[in-house]
């Protein structure tokens, strides 16, 4: 991932990246700034040499914004994280700090999720993309829940991709099912 000249290819053209890449929770001797590291010095760059200003990243509730609000899960996940995956949490907290100060001239969003359940199969697929209302915004605020169907987490990153979803522009949303649905 650091050969800026293979990644460039598959950018060229784009109008977004949509990006999945980010630590597992069992990656627990890697660098601290490592996935930091790739977007700052190969992904970014690229974007910014082939005019790709738009880019959505995924991240997990262990970011925590001003306006989120207090949840049960919250200083469970991160004490768990600080203590034993504290190499994923660095990098997490990195990648957001990059966007955050270096990244500026780009429309970035990180899309926050807790966990992302769903199935493969060809029907499940449809199933949680077309029957599920979801929940953007802080966390735990009225209407967030605790996981996110992947096909509707697929369907919304696509969408937002072809509205330009504005709203979402330099922040950091929660995204999971909306409660009630």
């Amino acid at each position: 991932m650091n050969d800026s000249k293979i990644f460039s290819t598959p950018i060229a053209g784009c109008s977004t990246v949509i990006s999945h890449l980010g630590a597992q929770i069992s990656d627990t001797h890697i660098a601290p700034s490592l996935y930091a590291d790739i977007y700052r010095n190969t992904v970014i760059p690229a974007m910014r040499d082939h005019g790709v200003e738009r880019v959505s990243l995924i991240g997990t509730m262990a970011i925590q914004k001003l306006d989120d609000s207090w949840t049960l899960m919250t200083p469970v996940v991160l004490a768990f994280m600080k203590l034993f995956a504290r190499a994923v949490y660095r990098n997490i907290m990195n990648v957001a700090d990059l966007l955050e100060n270096e990244a500026q001239d780009l429309d970035w969003t990180v899309f926050r999720i807790v966990a992302i359940p769903g199935e493969s199969e060809k029907d499940n697929w449809r199933k949680g993309r077309e029957g599920r209302k979801l929940y953007i915004g802080p966390l735990g605020a009225k209407g967030w829940t605790m996981n996110t169907n992947r096909s509707s987490l697929a369907r919304w990153l696509v969408d937002a991709t072809e509205s330009g979803a504005t709203e979402c522009v330099r922040k950091m949303p929660v995204v999971t099912r909306l409660a009630g649905s």
